[in-house]
């Protein structure tokens, strides 16, 4: 039997860029000004915009599946899924809610997974990155 992998994560808050208080939610500037601020490889926001998101209590859980689209091809699973792989920051967005949330495509949004502490983890992979490239 062949399995492909997929990572399932329950309970995840998920909050939309303009909810997130990083800028003023009616104000377009501030946003445009917010993207420029972006990391220029990526054009995503820098690691520490993420530790500056107030989610607020009583978010709706979420369910986030995490899955390799090729790999499940290459053995016929998901044969309906006719989306193309996506690239790094991208996301699809299956739930009508989405849109009663405010996120609507092109959206940066944030995720919270709780209550798991994965800083122990970043430190770790940090210290691998740091010690593979000599400190770079």
């Amino acid at each position: 039997m062949l399995l492909s992998p997929r990572k399932i994560f329950s309970g995840v808050k998920v909050l939309a860029e303009s909810n997130s208080g990083l800028y003023g939610k009616d104000s377009s500037v501030h946003r445009a000004q917010w993207h420029k601020s972006f990391d220029k490889t990526t054009q995503l926001p820098h690691r520490g915009d993420a530790y500056h998101v107030d989610f607020p209590s009583g978010l709706d859980d979420n369910t986030i599946v995490a899955f390799k689209t090729e790999r499940e091809r290459n053995i016929a699973i998901g044969r309906d899924y006719l989306f193309d792989p996506m690239g790094v920051g991208e996301c699809r967005v299956i739930s009508s809610e989405d849109n009663d949330r405010g996120i609507k495509d092109g959206d940066i949004i944030f995720v919270r997974q709780g209550p798991v502490n994965l800083m122990p983890f970043v430190e770790a992979f940090e210290k691998r990155n740091k010690d593979r490239y000599r400190g770079q």
